[in-house]
């Protein structure tokens, strides 16, 4: 039996943003350039969430997870003092996620939950659910996000909005026989602006819209994005299209691999230090 080939979210958004960025890192398959201190700060509050949600952790155990996670030596030599300000930022949006919901008596269905689905053909999509739950009949499929400012209206507006979400209800609802009448999708963002200081405002909700029209739009979107990608003669002419729109923080952005495309408003040459 031939290797199974799969495809995640994360690939397909590279395939949609940027042509190559696809190519450096699935293709050439190049390492980015490592860990930053908002995508620590991101793994490890999204961990000690799941340990709650899982009851093996109480609030107050959560609460020293998280600090002694963050505060390790090797990130504080690493990324310096921001550390401090990034633990009391968590501490505040751990007390408000806490609270806004009375989770233990909240009907957890799984928590990083996996999915590896057959597409068709050999292909198939893998990729993890942050958080399932129930209400009444109602299942709720959720992706926690981490963010410096609070989404805006472009970012709400942008056609691909929700793609993930609307994907892992797809392939959740095709490997438990579920209609999607009964699944809605969100998303739950959590805050580290340095603006807000209270807790109560740090966590937005936004719900995805994803009925069965837009199941088979995402369903479509994937598929043509597998048959470019696994057909050398279409991979390469969308090579040679001009897609790169979020140079600023794309880790190959100004390497020795890209220099950016200096066409979109969203360029920013990376300065050297």
């Amino acid at each position: 039996m031939p290797d199974k080939i799969h495809i995640s979210y994360s690939e397909l958004a590279d395939f949609l943003s940027c042509n190559k960025k696809h190519y450096l890192g699935y293709t050439k398959k190049l390492k980015s350039k490592g860990d930053t201190l908002h995508l620590t700060f991101g793994k490890i509050i999204h961990e000690t969430i799941e340990l709650y949600l899982k009851k093996e952790k109480t609030k107050e155990q959560a609460y020293i997870h998280f600090s002694e996670s963050l505060l390790t030596k090797d990130n504080i030599k690493k990324y310096g003092t921001d550390v401090i300000k990034f633990r009391s930022q968590g501490l505040k949006i751990l007390i408000e996620f806490f609270s806004r919901y009375n989770w233990y008596e909240i009907k957890v269905l799984g928590t990083e939950y996996e999915l590896f689905e057959p597409i068709s053909n050999n292909y198939y999509f893998k990729g993890y659910i942050d958080l399932i739950y129930q209400n009444g009949n109602t299942i709720y499929i959720v992706d926690n996000k981490t963010t410096t400012n609070e989404w805006n209206k472009y970012k709400l507006d942008d056609i691909y909005f929700g793609l993930q979400l609307k994907l892992y209800k797809y392939f959740y609802c095709q490997k438990n026989k579920i209609p999607y009448d009964s699944v809605k999708t969100i998303y739950i963002v959590l805050n580290r602006d340095e603006n807000k200081e209270n807790v109560g405002n740090l966590i937005n909700i936004y719900e995805v819209k994803s009925d069965e029209i837009e199941m088979k739009k995402v369903y479509k979107i994937l598929m043509d994005a597998l048959n470019t990608i696994y057909n050398p003669e279409l991979y390469e002419k969308y090579l040679q299209q001009t897609i790169g729109w979020n140079c600023n923080i794309c880790e190959f952005n100004d390497s020795e691999w890209c220099t950016g495309n200096k066409n979109t408003k969203f360029y920013r040459k990376i300065e050297k230090t």
